[in-house]
């Protein structure tokens, strides 16, 4: 990607995740992601085709990182030295970074664009909590284990679509620590 794609694409961004928050997502036009980022209709055109897709490369980017296996020292924390098997440090990160980013998962979660941001976190989780199983950082229930691993998912995800609902009164760590000691 050359700077101008770059330079272009954070515009739509940020125009997209300040119209988010102020208007919520059920009330932004594309007209106004164009005004907002100063952006032409053709630019904008060439990277995407709906507010939608705005939204899906937006939860992409953020889901990126924060399921990435390769942490680095971060401004808040650092778990950089963390082991890619350390479950509970990456839980944790996880959760760094929602924290970080509340306002506007709360914006996306407020909205009929929850369905997708809610979709993406599962699958992007499902590694994770697959890892969780296998690895014995959570009790293996006497179920099904298809059964178990969603219900480890949902789960995962209703905490953190409490937490941040909830206003991130927890610090990360502490949301984790409940985390598992609701499933170990």
């Amino acid at each position: 990607m050359d700077k101008r794609e770059e330079k272009t694409l954070a515009k739509v961004y940020a125009a997209f995740v300040y119209l988010i928050q102020e208007k919520g997502f059920d009330s932004i036009r594309i007209a106004d992601i164009l005004e907002e980022g100063h952006i032409s209709r053709s630019t904008f055109y060439q990277h995407f085709k709906t507010k939608d897709d705005v939204l899906k490369s937006v939860v992409h980017h953020i889901f990126e990182h924060v399921f990435s296996a390769h942490l680095t020292k971060e401004k808040n924390h650092d778990f950089s030295h963390s082991s890619a098997f350390d479950y509970e440090h990456m839980i944790t990160h996880i959760f760094y970074h929602f924290q970080e980013q509340k306002d506007l998962i709360k914006a996306i979660l407020s909205s009929s664009a929850s369905y997708l941001f809610l979709r993406e976190l599962k699958e992007n989780s499902e590694d994770l909590i697959s890892a969780l199983i296998s690895s014995g950082k959570v009790v293996k229930k006497d179920i099904p284990l298809d059964m178990w691993k969603s219900q480890l998912l949902s789960g995962f995800v209703s905490i953190l679509s409490y937490w941040i609902e909830d206003d991130c009164k927890q610090h990360p760590e502490e949301i984790s620590a409940y985390f598992f000691k609701i499933y170990q």
